[in-house]
């Protein structure tokens, strides 16, 4: 979420200063920290996914236990040859059930992934949409020539930070339409192009 406020200042450092230039900057990683708006979409989103990550947990713990249970018969024998045939057998369903578990959860993993950077990419281009708004007109009622992120500055006084006052206006924001969007929406990937031709 740090894309934020630079996408938001993306503003040249190449202007010419004059004896008026006024300029500000924002520190981004406090506005994600303490922003309300940033909390509650982020715990929207961690509550949409709550369920499937804890499936995805069982199911890693289950690969987990089905890896040790085939360690466990490895370990009976110096190799596969010398376990008896009752083991031997064993191995091979256990070992069947292990890759079958363990590309299921490789899947659902991807899907996970892929359902969660979607959501987290609606959810950021939606918020940077409203923020842009508070900051140009932050920037409007201080007279500011230029505002800079924190990370973009070696050194700046105090008297120049805009982060507190940013925050009180982020802060009375409304990101309900966004919260919904991120319980309610499609943020799935769509599917490529050659399958959802068929």
């Amino acid at each position: 979420m740090k894309k934020l406020l630079i996408a938001l200042c993306g503003l040249s450092m190449t202007a010419a200063f004059a004896d008026n230039f006024k300029i500000g900057y924002i520190n981004v990683d406090r506005v994600m920290a303490e922003a309300t708006p940033a909390k509650t979409i982020s715990n929207a989103i961690q509550t949409k996914f709550a369920d499937q990550q804890t499936k995805l947990t069982q199911l890693n713990q289950k690969v987990v236990a089905d890896e040790s249970g085939l360690i466990a018969l490895q370990n009976k024998a110096s190799s596969f040859e010398k376990l008896s045939k009752a083991d031997q057998k064993t191995y091979k369903e256990k070992n069947e059930v292990y890759a079958k578990d363990k590309n299921n959860f490789i899947q659902q993993y991807t899907q996970y992934q892929q359902q969660v950077s979607a959501t987290e990419q609606y959810a950021l281009n939606s918020f940077l949409k409203q923020s842009y708004e508070v900051l140009k007109t932050l920037g409007s009622k201080n007279d500011l020539d230029l505002v800079l992120t924190s990370n973009q500055l070696v050194y700046a006084k105090a008297k120049y930070d805009l982060t507190d006052q940013l925050l009180t206006q982020i802060d009375k924001m409304d990101v309900s339409d966004i919260v919904k969007q991120v319980q309610t929406g499609p943020v799935a990937p769509q599917a490529p192009a050659a399958q959802a031709s068929k």
